[in-house]
């Protein structure tokens, strides 16, 4: 459909895809008693232009879909600028491929539905095989081991990236730091206290939970990070305090991902209660589809 070179017909009588150029294609088309061969829709670069238009309107990746759009708005070498960005953001440029399949595969069932239609025969739509795979399925998932000299520089990446996350959260540096130490308190206390004060690693891995997700270059793409506590003797829970995608690989089903692998990764709980800086209701019909309530709110009037 994208090479606009040539005419592509579908032979009726093989099934087979047949390309001709533009006299053979008169040819054919004059000819009113041949019926064997069928024009395959038709695909401009016009087409090509709304279908970017289209998939940079629903992408929420914030840095990707900024660079798409002053892209698509500058109006020279569109086409090419666009794939390159792609390739610089890889679980993007995946994103792109499967709904590009997908839109384009819903053009051909149209026009292959409205044959049908003229030849009178009923239609079935074709069930296609799954081809689609994770955008980030190269990534890696890794439960952190929470002691020795080797984690002090992970913590103190964590604990970072932890602060940071309140400053996403809020609209003001205020807020942020206000929030910042109700949470995690002026002099946090416990295992992450130390982490927190000195970027080294807690020494009582029992009671710390830290899953993060990594790059293909090894690099840190979010994280869960939690405690657990018992609550009463025999009665352990797990309180998940940060859920954090770096910004530049948001949108793509990450912190859902995250949730899904804390119920694998977790040593044995009662509950798991999520405690989020900021407004989470985007995670919110997913997080009931997982089993969550809402449990506590909290609200805020005045600017």
């Amino acid at each position: 459909m994208e090479n606009q070179e040539l005419n592509f017909f579908l032979d009726m009588e093989t099934g087979e895809i047949l390309s001709f150029d533009e006299g053979q294609t008169d040819t054919i088309l004059e000819d009113p008693e041949s019926k064997r061969y069928v024009p395959i829709p038709e695909w401009t670069s016009t087409d090509g232009y709304n279908l970017m238009e289209k998939f940079v309107a629903g992408l929420r990746n914030p840095l990707a879909r900024e660079r798409l759009r002053a892209i698509l708005q500058a109006g020279r070498r569109v086409f090419r600028q666009f794939k390159d960005t792609l390739r610089e953001h890889r679980e993007v440029e995946r994103l792109w491929f499967r709904f590009k399949e997908q839109e384009m595969r819903d053009v051909v069932l149209d026009w292959y539905a409205n044959l049908m239609e003229t030849w009178g025969i009923e239609y079935e739509e074709p069930d296609f095989e799954d081809t689609q795979v994770l955008v980030f399925d190269d990534f890696d998932f890794r439960p952190a081991i929470l002691s020795g000299e080797d984690s002090n520089a992970v913590w103190k990446e964590i604990t970072s990236w932890d602060r940071q996350a309140f400053f996403d959260a809020y609209p003001t540096s205020v807020e942020a730091e206000f929030w910042y130490n109700r949470f995690r308190g002026p002099q946090p206390v416990g295992h992450y206290a130390q982490a927190n004060a000195e970027g080294q690693a807690p020494q009582g891995p029992q009671d710390d939970f830290l899953l993060r997700l990594m790059t293909p270059g090894n690099e840190l793409a979010a994280f869960a990070w939690g405690q657990y506590e018992e609550i009463q003797p025999g009665r352990r829970w797990l309180f998940i305090k940060q859920l954090y995608v770096l910004v530049e690989y948001r949108g793509l089903g990450i912190a859902k991902a995250l949730i899904g692998q804390i119920f694998e990764c977790r040593d044995p709980v009662e509950k798991i209660i999520l405690e989020l800086p900021g407004n989470a209701d985007i995670l919110g019909n997913f997080l009931e589809d997982q089993g969550f309530r809402t449990s506590a709110a909290v609200w805020i009037c005045g600017e």
